[in-house]
């Protein structure tokens, strides 16, 4: 891969670019792997509503923020799509909207500025990891409708989500580029707090492996925040065109390099 292209990094913050749980810390599906303890670090849109966090963020100089939230029994997070519509009133202010298995697309998500998509490497990690009755199908159909309503969607693929092994990672990325998608964010699973016995850590030349995979298929490719930040790993920056947090390892050894560099206050995503 050549090294002569921009690279882009990203710093959103509480006061940038917020994340907001539209659920507060309630998840309906606890998957072993996040166990809601993300949801924990982020806004609490469940009490003040959608719009209403939105446009506190807003006035107090945020660029834009990130609708998530913990997930139903069926897999959606449950948004106020009518919140959310009031909110893409808010100009400049860019919303990236974390949805999950919508059985719809709602029209307002045309106005959003990114629609963010975790893809599970195999239906064993929707059952067993996610505890979920669906199936990879289901997420793929979900990208099908974002497609076909020509919203802007990032799909995420966390390399080793089936606790650590990875396993359908390489024929999920060539589903995803045959729909025409040109842009993916990668992570690598975080081993949760205290389940080292449950999880292992994703080796660099498993993580490696699939980024190689994923360059050749994608236009842009995107190191996402929710990732194992091993020297290993973060030394694999060239690879990207995104990085979100970039480590210290990763502006050193770019300050070194000859890629010029811009950064920006909001998620990856948008």
């Amino acid at each position: 891969m050549s090294n002569s292209h921009d690279i882009s990094l990203f710093y959103p913050t509480p006061a940038t670019f917020p994340s907001i749980s539209v659920t507060g810390s309630w998840c309906g599906l606890m998957c072993d792997h996040c166990n809601a303890r993300f949801l924990r670090t982020m806004a609490d849109g469940a009490r003040e509503g959608v719009y209403d966090s939105c446009r506190n963020a807003y006035e107090h100089g945020a660029q834009g923020a990130l609708i998530t939230g913990g997930s139903t029994k069926s897999g959606a997070v449950p948004i106020d799509y009518g919140e959310l519509e009031r909110a893409c009133t808010l100009t400049p202010f860019r919303v990236n909207v974390h949805a999950g298995l919508i059985e719809e697309v709602p029209p307002v998500l045309r106005s959003v500025s990114a629609v963010s998509i975790d893809i599970p490497p195999s239906t064993r990690v929707v059952h067993e990891v996610y505890h979920l009755e669906r199936t990879q199908d289901d997420y793929f159909s979900v990208v099908e409708a974002l497609e076909e309503a020509r919203v802007h969607y990032v799909p995420h693929i966390c390399i080793g989500a089936e606790w650590g092994t990875v396993r359908g990672e390489g024929q999920t990325l060539e589903r995803l580029a045959s729909y025409g998608c040109e842009e993916i964010v990668l992570l690598s699973l975080r081993v949760p707090p205290g389940r080292g016995g449950m999880f292992k850590r994703v080796t660099a030349h498993e993580f490696e492996d699939t980024i190689k995979k994923a360059r050749e298929m994608f236009k842009c490719i995107g190191l996402g925040c929710m990732r194992d930040r091993t020297s290993k790993k973060e030394k694999m920056w060239h690879y990207f065109d995104k990085i979100a947090w970039p480590s210290k390892i990763v502006k050193d050894e770019l300050a070194r390099s000859e890629r010029t560099f811009h950064t920006y206050e909001t998620c990856c995503a948008v």
